[in-house]
Order: C-alpha cells, then sequence, then structure tokens
C-alpha cells in the first residue's frame, strides 16, 4: 500500500534497521517504550503530511510531463562537478532514446546534431559556464532513426554563492512541425498574392 503513511515501532534500538525501514518506505521509526502519547502524535502528523506533500509532488511531476509532451519540450539539467545529465521523459522521447540507457554526458551528444549547429551549441554552453550567459539557438538535432528535427535549445547557468557555475539547466523544444505549418502558410499566402496579382 505504497499511499499509506506508515511509522515504524518496534522494540529493537537499531539505527540500521531504522535506515532500512525508512528506505523501503517508512515514515518514521520509533522504539518501544522512548516516545509517548505527544511523541507519537507528532510522528503520526509528520508521516500524514509527508505522504500528502508527496501525493502533491506526484500530481504536479504528471501534470509537467504531460504539459512538456504537448508543448514537445524536454528539460534537462547538467551539474558540472560531477558531469551528471538529467533528461526528462519527454527529452528521451524527442531523441527517440531509451531512458533505461540513461541521458548521456554533454560530451557524449556530439552525435544529437549537426556538426556545426554542435559547435554552435559548444559555444554557447562554454559562455554560460563561464559568465553565466544564457543562450536560445535553433539547432538541428538528429533521433536515433536519423531523421532531423528542428530544435529550439535554451540554457541557463546555476551559480553558487560565490558567483561560480555549478551546472546548467534548460529545454529543448521541439519546433518542426510548428516551422512546416509556418512554410506552408507563407506558401499559401504567396500563391494567393500571385494569384491575386495577375488577376
Amino acid at each position: 500500500a505504497p499511499h499509506v503513511a506508515l511509522v515504524v515501532i518496534t522494540g529493537l534500538s537499531d539505527d540500521a534497521i531504522a535506515l532500512e525501514a525508512l528506505k523501503i518506505g517508512a515514515e518514521d521509526f520509533l522504539v518501544k517504550g522512548n516516545f509517548d502519547g505527544p511523541v507519537l502524535v507528532r510522528s503520526l502528523r509528520y508521516a500524514i503530511e509527508r505522504k500528502q506533500a508527496e501525493k502533491v509532488l506526484r500530481r504536479e511531476h504528471i501534470m509537467f510531463a504531460r504539459t512538456e509532451g504537448i508543448a514537445h519540450i524536454g528539460s534537462w539539467e547538467w551539474d558540472i562537478a560531477t558531469d551528471t545529465v538529467t533528461w526528462s521523459d519527454e527529452l528521451f522521447r524527442i531523441f527517440q532514446r531509451d531512458p533505461r540507457e540513461g541521458a548521456p554526458s554533454f560530451a557524449e551528444q556530439n552525435a544529437f546534431y549537426h556538426t556545426n549547429d554542435m559547435a554552435r551549441l559548444q559555444q554557447a554552453v562554454e559562455a554560460a559556464v563561464a559568465d553565466g550567459t544564457p543562450y536560445e539557438l535553433e539547432l538541428r538535432a538528429i533521433r536515433k532513426d536519423g531523421e532531423t528535427r528542428m530544435c529550439v535549445a535554451r540554457g541557463v547557468a546555476e551559480m553558487d554563492l560565490g558567483g561560480r557555475t555549478v551546472g546548467l539547466f534548460g529545454s529543448l523544444q521541439d519546433i518542426t512541425e510548428r516551422n512546416h505549418a509556418e512554410n506552408m502558410l507563407r506558401e499559401s499566402r504567396e500563391r494567393y498574392r500571385s494569384v491575386f496579382e495577375n488577376s
């Protein structure tokens, strides 16, 4: 019952067991004889409030994922110190990559963009890391099936208290269909204007 708030009460005063109970889903751990009524009430209240907060976070995560899917926007984060990159589900869908394989490091993303576009992206990322300059670029992204998609990449630096860049975060929006629709509309207007002028 993953949505039930659990408080473990045991006769064993063992920190290892307490940590294990918390890891597998308990909200709190109490030892018999070491708590009274007010402590139990406080522990139960904390457990219930935490479960409610988890439920709200889950709901927000689902809404955010749906919104990303509708807008074809994937989000990402890069922790520079550990070179750890995190992708949202939509970003995996845009590139047709399996989330179980994990997000590639920034250095491994050369094959994900056309060569010239990757060079522009690297310059923008270097500037963001060096002095916190945000960027917005139109790039040609290459999916796993080889199809090229037009995307808008945005990135913003995350700074520590000393003003040093510790990471980047941003988004990648697939605008292929939008560009296609805009081109068709432009061609239609040009045809209409040509017909009108000729008549």
